[in-house]
């Protein structure tokens, strides 16, 4: 590839320096291989515009025999403590298959004298007495998401059928009441995206009235993030991090511990059990490269899980040089990856030094 200079945040670089570049921010560490997220259905109510799981018909659903065994390779990891997360589309679509994945996998774990951890990520709007009293009796994590207030979840969050639009999210923000009244461990997931960083301190106060604990604000993904948003983003992370921990010291705004996210460790398995790195799924419409060079094989064709150990510095590298002749995904992937690094370092610094004070 030739010298040709792209822009990352106003530095003239070529790929290849960008590529070293970002790879010297990333720690040079392996990953473990013990987190399977299941992505039970591609089906959802809504339509996210971020996301690229959308499926139509129960085609797209994965079936028993390939939810044991996606369990079943999970349990062949060398760790004594797994993290199972069901995924969609909407997993409680399936909550039948949550509930019998659970059931399968604590089987397995106390033959096998393990420890599994469970999470779901959800949009809320099927969660019932029934499923927040088995995800309070399971010990389950969920990840709500959920953008702010009515709209602000309208920019990338609307319903599928407009008919559902009037009713919609009255539904969502009484289940997160309920959630948030049920002893469920869980966070909301905000997804900010560049133009939405004004409404951060309203989604605050929106979630704090419905006595959400713990708030995580997302970067949006599959976007370019120009230098003057990224500032804005972080100037105000910090600040409602500051005002949670001095007027709302029982508020938590927390972040992803597993940067950059588009390359996170956790291992997704497909309905039809293909195999890919964490965040390959959500992102195939934005990152068209990310499929193939992200892909590890079907789970017919692998037999233990620790054969598809990672290295977070060489995934970067090795994602970013398939991206070269793809100009436009180059450019955007190095942007999100460095997001997520300046991120990560956000986080870092603050809560260092809230420890300090």
């Amino acid at each position: 590839m030739g010298a040709r200079k792209i822009s990352l945040y106003g530095t003239g670089r070529n790929e290849t320096e960008v590529i070293e570049y970002l790879c010297s921010l990333v720690e040079d560490r392996d990953e473990p291989v013990n987190f399977l997220q299941l992505y039970l259905t591609q089906r959802c109510q809504l339509a996210c515009k971020y996301c690229g799981m959308r499926g139509s018909s129960e085609r797209s659903d994965m079936s028993e025999s390939m939810l044991r065994q996606a369990i079943d390779f999970l349990f062949t990891s060398d760790s004594k403590d797994i993290r199972l997360q069901f995924f969609g589309g909407e997993p409680l679509l399936r909550f039948d298959l949550v509930k019998k994945g659970v059931s399968y996998a604590l089987k397995k774990a106390e033959r096998l004298g393990k420890k599994c951890k469970f999470l779901l990520a959800t949009n809320g709007l099927s969660l019932n007495k029934a499923s927040l009293d088995f995800f309070r009796s399971n010990n389950f994590s969920l990840v709500f998401s959920l953008d702010g207030k009515e709209k602000v979840q309208a920019i990338n969050r609307p319903p599928l059928k407009r008919a559902f639009a009037e009713r919609y999210f009255k539904q969502i923000s009484t289940n997160l009441e309920r959630l948030a009244a049920s002893g469920v461990s869980f966070f909301v997931n905000c997804v900010v995206g560049p133009g939405m960083v004004s409404y951060m301190p309203e989604t605050v106060d929106f979630l704090i009235n419905r006595k959400v604990r713990n708030i995580r604000f997302s970067y949006m993904m599959g976007v370019f993030w120009e230098m003057p948003e990224i500032r804005r983003l972080q100037e105000e992370v910090r600040e409602q991090f500051v005002r949670c921990k001095n007027d709302h010291p029982e508020i938590e705004i927390t972040a992803c511990d597993d940067e950059p996210v588009l390359l996170c460790s956790g291992i997704a398995a497909a309905h039809n059990g293909d195999l890919f790195v964490g965040s390959t799924l959500p992102l195939k419409q934005r990152f068209t490269h990310l499929p193939r060079i992200n892909y590890y094989g079907n789970l017919n064709r692998l037999k233990t899980i620790n054969l598809l150990k990672r290295n977070k510095k060489a995934e970067v590298e090795k994602a970013l040089g398939a991206a070269l002749c793809h100009k436009n995904e180059f450019r955007l992937l190095a942007n999100n990856i460095y997001m997520g690094i300046l991120h990560e370092r956000l986080f870092n610094r603050l809560l260092k030094n809230h420890d300090k004070s």
